[in-house]
């Protein structure tokens, strides 16, 4: 059934007065009890309350340090909740501040070849051993092809964390500690699909700090000889 809402004003002629309106949201199949007032959003208990900057990146100023590739197939895309117009065009709330107001990294996982990939990347500070890297992701669609969590050093590019099909329909959390003798240069995340894919690969609020996780898997590269 489609039908109209319309919003009316009136006042006596001989009266001089004013309306305004603010901030209107019409959202399609979700009781107003669910949604988050987006002109005073409730922060998520999970995330911190650093400024974005190159190692903490909540992406709702931009990509902040992290830079898309330009040797691969083609870019993570910049999006909010309230553009999503399919279940599998994306999440329709980020994780940052749990509305359709915020911003997260979207992968449309619906390819026309195969061996499709879009990477981004942040320059890291080799001074430390141990660096963590943090972020929140979300897999959903009947044919998501995988996300990967790379390391490039000196020498090597190698996997350390990857993530392939459909996930939990919400966003999950991964924290990932990387030890490396090597002399590091960048962390990187690729995502993947092909012609057969349907779906999407969403993340959010990526932090990279030094030492470990502590919540964490753990990789420990080995120095190239």
């Amino acid at each position: 059934m489609q039908g109209h809402i319309i919003l009316q004003a009136s006042s006596p002629p001989s009266e001089v007065s004013s309306f305004s309106l603010d901030d209107i949201h019409i959202i399609r199949n979700k009781p107003c009890h669910d949604t988050v007032p987006t002109t005073t959003p409730s922060p998520a208990t999970t995330t911190t309350t650093t400024p974005d900057s190159g190692l903490h990146c909540t992406f709702e100023q931009g990509l902040c340090d992290w830079v898309q590739e330009v040797d691969d197939h083609f870019n993570w895309t910049l999006i909010r909740g309230l553009q999503v117009d399919k279940p599998w065009d994306g999440p329709l709330y980020d994780h940052t501040i749990d509305n359709n107001q915020g911003f997260y990294l979207l992968l449309n996982g619906s390819g026309f070849r195969d061996e499709e990939t879009a990477s981004i990347s942040l320059l890291v500070n080799s001074g430390t051993s141990q660096i963590c890297v943090g972020f929140w992701y979300y897999m959903m669609g009947p044919s998501v092809s995988a996300i990967d969590l790379l390391v490039e050093t000196n020498f090597s590019k190698m996997l350390i964390w990857t993530r392939k099909g459909t996930q939990n329909p919400e966003w999950m959390n991964a924290q990932v500690t990387i030890d490396v003798e090597e002399e590091m240069k960048r962390v990187m995340f690729t995502g993947h699909r092909n012609d057969n894919s349907e779906g999407f690969i969403a993340l959010d609020d990526i932090t990279v700090s030094t030492g470990a996780c502590s919540k964490h898997s753990m990789w420990t590269l080995p120095a190239t000889g």
